[in-house]
């Protein structure tokens, strides 16, 4: 039997409809099957995060739990059954209380570069939670200054501010950098001011925006670095301002690892999705989570006179 060229379209068509429909009814059925799945009992784990700072006379300690899914009890609750250890240069013993009025826990101490903090936390709910932190030795800016207006790719005004680090030797380190104005009302503040560098750029949460880098590229010995902000912010910084620092800190790896994690999952943030995209979270709080970190800073004094009109 012969079929002329209309007969085949149509018949193709039919067959194309029969193979939707098979196709279709393929899909439901594989969407509307039921798939078990069994999740585990969520175990409760200790969540501890404290940043010392050099100079500072009194530790601070956020101590939760993590909680699942189904749990609608509040994070911030501090579990109050807990042997708490704390240990300053592996001899001396730290007493560790419990402040209900900023749901903390502290102790009286003033930190320096060199000491070393063991804090030891057990209790009969939550599996035993070990964290360490080293307070690093300063590393030192030997020469600061601010340098020519330039343009940025957008052709936009900036100001090009050099510094230089002298690195520690014999060890790794990590660094931050903030510009640090003094008013005489205010006192020293930071949140004031935006810069960039073609160094690797983060926010953290107690500033506003700051540099990370490490020495990975100049281990054991100095280098020039540059950071530029828009050339109208640093008019009216160096006319309102009487003072002008660079604030260098050195810092340890945990609470590098953790801040500058922090600015990806800022940076990865999409209005479109639930939490944005997920990262991996840093921790040194082994049987837990968190972050035990230590920091010092020094500043390093800007000289703008000669731009002032």
């Amino acid at each position: 039997m012969n079929l002329d060229f209309t007969e085949m379209k149509v018949l193709k068509q039919f067959a194309f409809l029969i193979l939707v429909v098979v196709l279709g009814s393929s899909c439901s059925d594989f969407f509307n099957k039921e798939i078990p799945i069994r999740l585990e009992d969520h175990r409760s784990l200790l969540v501890v995060n404290s940043i010392l700072e050099e100079g500072q006379e009194e530790l601070l300690f956020g101590i939760t739990t993590t909680r699942s899914m189904t749990d609608t009890t509040s994070l911030i609750i501090s579990p109050r059954d807990l042997d708490i250890v704390l240990t300053v240069n592996s001899d001396r013993y730290l007493p560790v209380n419990y402040d209900s009025s900023r749901n903390l826990y502290h102790s009286k101490y003033k930190v320096q570069s060199g000491d070393v903090f063991e804090l030891n936390v057990k209790s009969g709910t939550y599996p035993e939670v070990v964290a360490e932190t080293r307070v690093p030795k300063p590393a030192r800016i030997l020469d600061a200054r601010i340098g020519a207006r330039a343009f940025d790719s957008n052709g936009r005004p900036v100001r090009e501010i050099f510094f230089t680090v002298e690195d520690i030797e014999g060890e790794q380190n990590f660094f931050f950098v903030d510009l640090i104005l003094t008013r005489e009302e205010w006192g020293n503040i930071s949140d004031v001011s935006t810069f960039d560098s073609p160094l690797r750029f983060f926010r953290r949460a107690e500033f506003r925006e700051s540099l990370a880098f490490n020495d990975t590229f100049f281990e054991d010995a100095s280098v020039e670095l540059m950071l530029w902000m828009s050339e109208e912010e640093f008019q009216d910084l160096i006319y309102s301002l009487p003072d002008f620092y660079l604030r260098l800190y050195t810092v340890n790896k945990p609470m590098y690892d953790y801040f500058t994690q922090l600015h990806v999952h800022l940076r990865n943030r999409n209005a479109d999705l639930f939490a944005g995209e997920p990262i991996n979270v840093p921790s040194n709080v082994k049987g837990g989570f968190g972050v035990f970190g230590s920091h010092i800073f020094l500043d390093y004094k800007l000289d703008y006179q000669e731009f002032l009109d």
